[in-house]
This record gives structure tokens, sequence and C-alpha cells, in this order.
């Protein structure tokens, strides 16, 4: 592969896009912008994985791809979300105080 080649330059898309959303991961202040922009990230994550299944026709690839979908697209965002849902957290998630009764 070399430069101006469509699998080159997708490859070279799908890594700038997670490139991309990890500096907004950085930036985002709220929980719930913060797990959409992970969910984005694994999609993307899982896009790059199939390309390059598609590119090197390497079955094993999509296999990653649908690793990555399932869990970091669909999984963490779906299990974290009702926690951080709005601007009230139900606690869930967190560690109890020292202060608060057993």
């Amino acid at each position: 592969m070399t430069f101006g080649q469509l699998p080159y330059d997708v490859a070279h898309l799908l890594g700038g896009g997670m490139l991309l959303l990890s500096f907004m991961l950085l930036y985002q202040r709220r929980v719930g912008a913060v797990i959409n922009t992970l969910a984005l990230q694994g999609a993307i994550l899982a896009a790059a994985a199939a390309w390059q299944g598609v590119v090197q026709e390497a079955p094993q690839l999509f296999l990653t791809a649908l690793v990555a979908l399932a869990a970091k697209a669909v999984l963490i965002p779906s299990r974290c979300a009702p926690c951080c849902a709005g601007s009230t957290c139900t606690g869930r998630w967190r560690r109890p105080s020292a202060s608060a009764p057993a």
C-alpha cells in the first residue's frame, strides 16, 4: 500500500478519527459525554479492525472488530450510562464514603 490508494487513505482516516476522539475524551467534563465519546471511539475502533480485515484478507480481524464493537461500543456504555444518566447519579458505581454508616 502506498500513499494515495484507497485502503491506505481509509486506514489513516480511521486512525485520525481515533486520535481525535482520544483528545475529545480528555476535553470532556461530564461523565455522560465521556461515555458517549467512548462508545463512538469503540465504533471507530471496530470499523478500523474490520477495514484491515478486508484489506489484508484476514478473517480473524472481523472477530476482533466484533469483540471491540460489542464490548467498547455497546456493553461498557450501556452498563455505565444508567448510573450517570442526567445530572443525578444513583451511586451504584461509587465507593461508600468513610462517614457513611455501614
